[in-house]
């Protein structure tokens, strides 16, 4: 009986830890391959990034940490070291409308990219037409309605994307010129992670994800 009331007293003291705590500092889980993720906690803001050996990921957010689960909001990140675009104006067309000529070329050889991705997105980032370029590396694209467009990100597979914010250009005839870079570190879409939080210490910190995966992560 003594045990067994010890077990209890042990559970009901976890579990007001992980309810009634604040997460802070900097914790690592080493993946089985050798790679590892990084998760900090500041505020109630975090940063989580996983380094690879080619590649790594970054993504940063607000969180919210009761009742054993974790729930990390990731925002839309911001690459600091962004491919290059330049933007030339050619003329008025005082329609309300915006007609666009786009050229992408490689940062590094001034090759054309056929295929690359035009995204036209809404005020919320949310992808409303996407285009390509041919095999010049060129797309033509005009927009009647300025207003359901805000912003245009162009990007290519393994480059840095290129954002765009349109109203800026209402009324004009444009050519833009884009030479993307090739991209080292991901930034992770918008959207929302879940954990169960199964133990939370000065040194550690356990999280089980929404697939069942458990990770350790030391506090570093």
């Amino acid at each position: 009986m003594k045990s067994l009331l010890l077990f209890l007293l042990s559970g009901l003291s976890c579990t007001a830890i992980a309810q009634g705590s604040k997460l802070s500092g900097k914790y690592l889980y080493t993946f089985p391959d050798g790679n590892g993720m990084t998760l900090s906690f500041n505020d109630g803001f975090f940063t989580k990034h996983t380094g690879g050996h080619m590649v790594s990921t970054t993504s940063k957010g607000t969180y919210q940490f009761k009742e054993n689960k974790l729930v990390l909001n990731l925002e839309k990140g911001v690459n600091p070291d962004t491919s290059l675009y330049k933007i030339k104006e050619k003329n008025d067309i005082n329609t309300g409308s915006i007609t666009m000529t786009i050229h992408v070329t490689d940062y590094s050889n001034k090759m054309p990219f056929s295929f690359a991705y035009c995204t036209f997105r809404d005020k919320d980032y949310k992808p409303l037409i996407i285009i390509h370029t041919d095999s010049l590396g060129k797309a033509n694209m005009n927009i009647n309605d300025f207003r359901l467009f805000h912003t245009l990100s162009i990007d290519y597979l393994g480059y840095e994307r290129v954002d765009i914010l349109l109203s800026k250009y209402i009324n004009q005839s444009i050519e833009i010129e884009v030479s993307l870079k090739p991209q080292n570190n991901y930034y992770i879409e918008e959207g929302k992670e879940s954990y169960k939080v199964e133990k939370l210490t000065a040194k550690e910190l356990i999280l089980i994800s929404d697939g069942g995966e458990r990770m350790v992560f030391k506090k570093i």
